[in-house]
C-alpha cells in the first residue's frame, strides 16, 4: 500500500532514532532538518516523485556513514536501476575512469574534470556538506552521483553525454595461478558455498606456491557462513574461532519495532521458540548488553603458505569481517583503509510500502559505544599505499604482491 511521503519520511527518523543500532551514536552526522526541508522543497515545486525523494533519503543515510543503511526501491515500485557504465575515483581535483564494464566509449584512465557543466568542488558544494563524510578524497564514492549526472567534461575539453546501462553484476569469485602464487579473489560472500568449492579443487596445487595472494578489493555480501572455512588457508596453525573473532560485547536494541521484525522472520519450528521467548521478554526495553563467543570452534589449519591481503575501500561487510580475522591470524596486508563496515550487525530489513525496502543494523559492539571503534573507519594496512591514477594502465598493489619478500 503506497503511503504519503511525509509518513514515509516520518517513519524513517523515527527508525533512525529510536530502532537503528547507532542511534544516539551519529551525533552531529544525523541532522534530518535539511532533509525535511529539501524535501518539503520539492514536494512545493511538484518535482517530489518517488525516485526524487528515494535519492534525498539516500544521501541523508550516507550522511551518518554507516553502509549497512540501506534504501531500496521495490520490483513492484516499477523503478529500474540504472548505472553510468563505468566507474571512478577521484584524485586531487579530477575523477577517474577505473573500469567500463559497459561504457565503451570511456576508456579506462580517462580524466574527467568537471561534471555538468561545473569543477568537482563546485558540484560538491550542491550537494549536502556531509553526504561524503570520508578521510580522503579518494575515499569519496562518486559512482552512484556520477549515475544521476547528464554530461561530464573530459580533460581535452570535450563534452561526453552519460548514458544509462543496466547495473553491473558483483565479480564472480576466482582462483588463478601466476608463477608460483595462488591468487583468489572471492566474490561476493552470498552463501552459495561456490569458493569454497573452487578452492578444494586447488588446494593440493595451492600448498606447492609460495604465497595466497587474497584480492578483496572489491568484495562485500553480508554472508560470514564460509568465513571458518576459508581462515583454514590462512592459519598457520590450529587455533580457535575466538581467537580471530574475537569474544565480542555487542549491544542490542530491543526496541519493539526490532522485535516484531525479528520475531516475523524465525521459522515456525520448535528450536525458535526460545528466540521467541527471548524477543518477546525484551521487547521494549532498548539496548541489553549481551557476549558473543565463538571460542569453541576450531579452526583447523590446511597448512597453506603465507597468505597476502589486497585492501582497498570496496572492502566491507562479510569481506571486511574476514580480513580483520585473516590480519589477527598474521596474514600481510597491502593497500588502503577498507569501507568501515566493523561494528554494526543483526540487519533487519523491512518494507516500508509496496515502493521502499529500508535496511538497518539492530546490534552494535561494545567498541563502538565505548570509543574504541569508529564506523566508517576501515582497517588499516600493514603496507599502505595511497591511490594514484597510475593503477588504471597497472595493478601496483598486485605487483608489490607477488614481489614482496616473505
Amino acid at each position: 500500500m503506497e503511503r504519503k511521503f511525509n509518513e514515509l519520511y516520518a517513519d524513517i527518523v523515527r527508525i533512525l532514532r529510536r530502532d537503528y543500532a547507532g542511534c544516539g551514536e551519529y551525533g552531529d552526522r544525523f541532522d534530518p532538518r535539511y532533509y525535511n526541508q529539501a524535501i518539503g522543497q520539492a514536494w512545493h515545486d511538484d518535482v517530489l516523485d518517488e525516485l526524487c525523494f528515494y535519492r534525498y533519503v539516500r544521501q541523508m543515510l550516507g550522511c551518518i556513514g554507516d553502509a549497512h543503511l540501506q534504501l531500496e526501491l521495490t520490483a513492484e515500485s516499477g523503478y529500474v536501476p540504472e548505472d553510468c557504465g563505468f566507474r571512478v575515483r577521484r584524485c586531487g581535483d579530477s575523477l577517474y575512469v577505473t573500469s567500463a564494464d559497459a561504457e565503451k566509449a570511456l576508456p579506462v584512465g580517462t580524466r574527467i574534470d568537471t561534471i555538468n557543466g561545473g569543477t568537482l568542488r563546485e558540484h560538491r558544494a550542491t550537494i549536502q556538506k556531509d553526504f561524503f563524510p570520508a578521510s580522503a578524497p579518494e575515499r569519496e564514492d562518486w559512482n552512484e552521483l556520477m549515475t544521476m549526472a547528464n554530461a561530464i567534461g573530459l580533460e581535452d575539453g570535450s563534452v561526453f553525454t552519460l548514458r544509462h546501462y543496466a547495473p553491473r553484476s558483483p565479480a564472480a569469485g576466482s582462483v588463478r595461478f601466476e608463477g608460483d602464487a595462488a591468487i583468489i579473489r572471492p566474490g561476493p560472500f552470498d552463501g552459495s558455498g561456490a569458493l569454497t568449492q573452487r578452492l578444494k579443487q586447488y588446494r593440493a596445487r595451492m600448498k606447492d606456491c609460495s604465497r595466497l595472494v587474497w584480492d578483496l578489493r572489491d568484495t562485500a555480501g553480508r554472508d560470514e557462513s564460509e568465513l571458518g572455512e576459508l581462515l583454514r588457508y590462512v592459519v598457520g596453525q590450529d587455533t580457535h574461532a575466538g581467537a580471530l573473532f574475537g569474544a565480542t560485547d555487542v549491544y542490542v536494541n530491543y526496541s519493539e519495532l526490532n522485535c516484531r521484525v525479528k520475531t516475523a522472520l524465525l521459522p515456525d519450528t520448535p528450536e525458535s521458540e526460545s528466540w521467541r521467548r527471548l524477543l518477546r521478554e525484551n521487547s521494549g526495553k532498548g539496548f541489553i548488553r549481551e557476549t558473543d563467543s565463538a571460542e569453541g570452534e576450531p579452526v583447523v589449519s590446511y597448512g597453506m603458505p603465507q597468505s597476502i591481503l589486497l585492501l582497498d575501500m570496496d572492502c566491507r561487510f562479510a569481506g571486511e569481517v574476514f580480513a580483520a580475522a585473516a590480519m589477527r591470524a598474521g596474514a600481510v596486508s597491502i593497500g588502503r583503509e577498507t569501507a568501515g563496515t566493523l561494528g554494526y550487525t543483526a540487519d533487519v530489513r523491512v518494507q516500508l510500502d509496496d515502493r521502499y525496502i529500508l535496511t538497518w543494523p539492530t546490534a552494535v559492539s561494545a567498541e563502538v559505544r565505548d570509543n574504541a571503534l569508529t564506523p566508517g573507519i576501515g582497517l588499516q594496512p600493514a603496507l599502505a599505499h595511497p591511490w594514484v591514477p597510475e593503477e588504471c594502465a597497472r595493478d601496483l598493489l598486485m605487483e608489490e604482491a607477488l614481489q614482496i619478500a616473505l
